[in-house]
């Protein structure tokens, strides 16, 4: 029908931006996902009924940090530098045209463009443009989304080094960006300054707080290498915010399109709405097909936190998996009296548990941790080391019960 092809139309229209700001080039792909999602097709009456796109696990670390003699950022910062006018590039506060001038992009370790990646970065420019336009985000919005990745751009040639006055902790190297971000983010320098060079010692740092125009005298003067990942924390912060509001701007276009199934119309097509539900708040009793892109299992020489959260989530899923499959089915047949060979199965519950388990999982004992004024990891690690001590005895002896099955909404992160 005539709506059906709407919503296919605007689903493949969103699939540039998410490319665009959620894929990158790795070492082993050239266009790699970074980043997991899992698109709900709702059913009802045996056709469809809604779309929604839900994502997690985005890579921001890849924003502020990444090998760049085999790995790219994100696609889209390469895109608005080589495929943008310079009038463009001044409104997306870029003030350098090359890659090599951005810190986040690998500074002097960047290979240079060639004539073929100038031309991929022009076409995905246009893809994008196309795509956002699909999706509602057009004239001023869109210009401020470009804005706000040049700002991350510029954050990130924000440099710090010792304060020669004699005075502790940070100041900035070069005003000059700094007062390019603070444009680009509609602040003024001087909080943003604060913000970056500074703690509260009575409470967390925001931004809002740190436009008072009065400083507080309880905050904590940030070294160099502090006030640095302080800033890299607001790169991050705001680029993850960026990608998650589109998807809800992708989600409220697909709603849009939404049929409502009155008497025989079954075409009629409801007015926009504000956002489309998330996948997980779906009712017990409606059906739906869900189709999910998740990352492989991930092991590096060096491994991060990144590598942690996603085979994490790599475990949880394999785990309903394996329950849905095979757990599951054993149960019905025996319930039904139909003779069901006994399987040894893989059972990652314990590891699961050590890593996310209320409330001496791994997760949170660092976040215990994190919250603490003065943390280091010293803390989280004598916290982590005492709890495997604590349960080392136990385990090695302890028979592992039957896992109950999972609720759908537990197997994601």
């Amino acid at each position: 029908s005539e709506w059906v092809e709407e919503i296919g139309r605007v689903l493949l229209a969103c699939r540039p931006a998410l490319e665009a700001l959620g894929n990158a080039r790795t070492a082993r792909n050239r266009n790699s996902s970074r980043f997991c999602k899992f698109v709900s097709i709702g059913m009802c009456g045996g056709s469809f009924d809604s779309v929604s796109i839900s994502t997690y696990l985005l890579e921001r670390s890849r924003v502020v940090h990444h090998d760049p003699a085999v790995e790219r950022n994100f696609h889209v910062f390469e895109s608005m530098l080589l495929g943008m006018s310079d009038q463009e590039r001044r409104e997306a506060a870029l003030p350098h045209a090359t890659v090599s001038e951005y810190a986040y992009l690998g500074g002097r370790r960047s290979a240079p463009p060639t004539g073929t990646s100038r031309l991929e970065a022009e076409s995905r420019l246009a893809d994008l443009r196309a795509s956002l336009d699909a999706i509602g985000v057009k004239g001023d919005a869109q210009r401020g989304v470009f804005t706000l990745l040049g700002a991350v751009l510029c954050l990130g040639n924000v440099s710090f080094v010792e304060d020669d006055s004699g005075r502790e902790g940070a100041c900035i190297k070069d005003s000059a960006m700094l007062e390019a971000a603070a444009a680009a983010l509609g602040v003024p320098a001087a909080p943003l300054k604060r913000y970056l060079t500074t703690r509260p010692v009575n409470g967390h740092a925001t931004l809002a707080a740190a436009t008072q125009t009065v400083e507080s005298p309880l905050a904590k003067l940030l070294s160099p290498t502090e006030a640095a990942r302080c800033r890299d924390s607001l790169a991050k912060a705001i680029y993850g915010n960026l990608f998650h509001w589109l998807v809800r701007r992708m989600n409220r276009a697909l709603a849009a399109v939404r049929p409502t199934h009155l008497g025989s119309k079954k075409d009629a097509w409801t007015a926009p709405c504000k956002e489309s539900a998330p996948a997980s708040s779906r009712r017990a009793n409606e059906d739906c097909i869900g189709l999910l892109d998740i990352f492989g299992f991930e092991s590096f020489d060096t491994n991060s936190f990144e590598q942690l959260c996603i085979n994490y989530a790599n475990e949880q899923l394999h785990q309903l998996f394996v329950h849905t499959v095979f757990t599951d089915e054993r149960a019905i047949h025996i319930a039904e009296g139909v003779p069901f060979p006994r399987l040894d199965l893989p059972d990652a519950s314990s590891c699961i548990a050590a890593i996310a388990e209320r409330p001496n999982g791994i997760l949170w004992l660092l976040d215990s941790s994190t919250r603490l004024f003065g943390a280091r990891e010293e803390s989280f690690f004598l916290s982590a080391n005492k709890e495997a001590a604590r349960t080392k005895g136990a385990a090695s002896a302890r028979v592992l019960p039957v896992p109950r099955r999972l609720r759908a909404e537990e197997a994601f992160v």
